[in-house]
């Protein structure tokens, strides 16, 4: 059992493996446990979702949705976070109402709904 991780969910180890994201149940915040020290930091305070580590393990990725829609990432480290995509007014999708992943080259992708819904009906007749 990983120190005070009671009640976090949605674990990632960083690509390195020296630390582990998570969430906590109430969604408020990302959650960075360093191995080495075992101690936790939240580097987020904020609704979040989808939390993805960069490659190099420096960066913690995420969306948050609801109160300034964009794409964020926060150093590992600590810091403040920085918005590297604006989703205000983008009809984003997914399974959860939105995703997001990173691309081999750390760049955010999430699902566009550009409304594409079209219905066909089919009449089969007997040859």
């Amino acid at each position: 059992m990983v120190p005070e991780s009671t009640g976090m969910f949605f674990p990632h180890w960083s690509p390195d493996g020296h630390s582990i994201s998570a969430l906590p149940t109430t969604s408020l915040g990302i959650n960075i446990f360093d191995l080495a020290t075992q101690r936790w930091s939240t580097p987020w305070h904020k609704l979040a979702g989808f939390e993805t580590w960069s490659k190099d393990s420096q960066w913690v990725f995420f969306i948050e949705w609801q109160e300034n829609p964009g794409i964020y990432r926060v150093r590992a480290s600590g810091g403040e976070a920085e918005r590297i995509v604006d989703l205000h007014g983008l009809r984003y999708t997914g399974y959860f109402g939105v995703w997001m992943g990173l691309d081999p080259n750390d760049n955010p992708m999430i699902l566009h709904d550009i409304g594409t819904d079209d219905i066909y009906a089919l009449t089969l007749g007997q040859k």
